[in-house]
């Protein structure tokens, strides 16, 4: 089970979950909506936030593993992604960017969701159990699971 962030978070039984790949996206809406739904919809736990704030309070509060950091590179600095590794030495970091001309990903759905299968095994259903997918929706003050679906 996950443990609260705090008060007001709704907690949810994640039991059969527990070995599911987290990730955290810190990515503007155009691209997080359509990665939220994909990477759901294939059985990863996601964990949302919408600045270095948001990421760093799920960083540090979250008991559960997190394996993936998806992040743009004008909201998120190498730097801020470096000071995370105390916190979570299993983090990887991938950096997407909107500018073709730079190293990162480009800036597209599909291209960062099959680079994230790549990095991430794709969780395995729970034998004879239907799989839930899980969204951590979350600000600083408070977070809330649901699933793909809109419930709690």
């Amino acid at each position: 089970m996950i443990g609260t962030i705090n008060e007001k978070m709704r907690c949810v039984d994640l039991d059969e979950h527990e070995s599911f790949p987290a990730i955290l996206i810190a990515v503007q809406d155009g691209l997080r909506q359509p990665l939220l739904r994909d990477l759901t919809a294939k059985g990863y736990l996601v964990f949302e936030a919408r600045s270095e704030v948001e990421v760093l309070h799920i960083v540090v509060t979250q008991s559960r593993p997190i394996c993936l950091l998806v992040a743009e590179a004008n909201m998120i600095t190498h730097q801020f992604a470096r000071a995370l590794k105390p916190y979570r030495r299993e983090l990887q970091v991938l950096f997407v960017s909107r500018d073709s001309n730079s190293s990162f990903i480009v800036r597209d759905a599909e291209k960062t969701a099959a680079r994230i299968q790549q990095m991430l095994k794709p969780p395995k259903k729970i034998a004879g159990k239907p799989q839930k997918n899980w969204l951590i929706k979350s600000d600083v003050g408070a977070a809330q699971l649901v699933t793909s679906s809109g419930e709690l």
